[in-house]
């Protein structure tokens, strides 16, 4: 039996704006060239993850690293102005509550008298399919990523302990 269904194109958004204090090339540095230090273990899609990558570079890929040529690509880079701005887009199967097209954008600017603070703005915003659940479920996901392990890795040089009990440490 063959069945066709149509679900309605909609656009959603995630948006938030956390402050780093740390001056914004470090900051840049941690995000791009450090992710899979902060990288938390539970948001790998792969068993047995080698790291997570970001290749600030246009054409350059946003990956999980399984090792031996295998790993899955979250996004590709359409837009890098470093250190202020990176931009991906990457699609979402149904497994991933899609299909849908997700475009990603991190803005850092530099905060406070002394520049000694980053400001990191990041946009998610999904066109296509997008099942329920799915946006809460990458606004927490997010939200873990970056306000909890990318901001206590910059400020502390630590992995720190994830802020739900459930999620477990931030470790690769």
């Amino acid at each position: 039996m063959n069945t066709a269904t149509q679900d309605p194109a909609v656009v959603q958004q995630i948006l938030m704006e956390i402050t780093i204090d740390a001056p914004r090339e470090r900051v840049w540095k941690a995000l791009v060239e450090e992710t899979g230090a902060w990288w938390h273990k539970d948001f790998y899609t792969g068993r047995d993850p080698v790291g997570f990558h970001m290749q600030p570079k246009l054409g350059g890929w946003i990956f999980e690293d399984w090792g031996g040529g295998e790993g899955a690509i979250w996004g590709t880079v359409i837009g890098v102005r470093a250190p202020e701005m990176l931009q991906a887009v990457g699609d979402s199967g149904p497994d991933y509550g899609g299909p849908n097209r997700g475009m990603m954008s991190w803005d850092l600017t530099p905060s406070g008298d002394d520049d000694a603070a980053t400001v990191v703005r990041f946009r998610h915003a999904l066109h296509g399919s997008v099942a329920p659940g799915t946006v809460d479920s990458l606004d927490g996901g997010w939200r873990l990523l970056f306000e909890t392990c990318l901001k206590a890795y910059v400020e502390t040089g630590t992995r720190p302990a994830a802020a739900d009990a459930d999620a477990g440490p931030c470790e690769a």
